[in-house]
């Protein structure tokens, strides 16, 4: 019994957490967690075609973590921090709006 309450918690954690269990599970996702100290534009195209492939462009739910990063600032801050090419910052801020702009 107190295995099953463990692997519930775990799992609804990792569900809120910034990417799926197993790694990103959408673009935006992708991008954050590949994207970031990007130093080159064509690089950062490269990643953004990679992720692209990989989940498509379809719409994304808003996320609303109760642990880490809980807005677009904050998305921005952390993600964008030592990533010099242009495209990558544009690419990590709209993948921030996406996924944590509540208006």
């Amino acid at each position: 019994m107190i295995q099953k309450i463990i692997l519930f918690v775990v799992l609804l954690w990792a569900g809120n957490a910034s990417a799926g269990v197993f790694g990103p599970s959408n673009l935006p996702e992708c991008i954050l967690k590949e994207m970031p100290g990007t130093e080159h534009n064509h690089e950062a195209q490269d990643i953004y075609w990679a992720c692209q492939r990989r989940f498509g462009i379809r719409p994304v739910a808003k996320k609303n973590p109760w642990f880490g990063v809980k807005s677009r600032s904050q998305c921005i801050a952390k993600y964008g921090r030592r990533t010099e090419s242009k495209i990558a910052t544009d690419d990590i801020r709209q993948a921030c709006t996406t996924l944590y702009y509540f208006p």
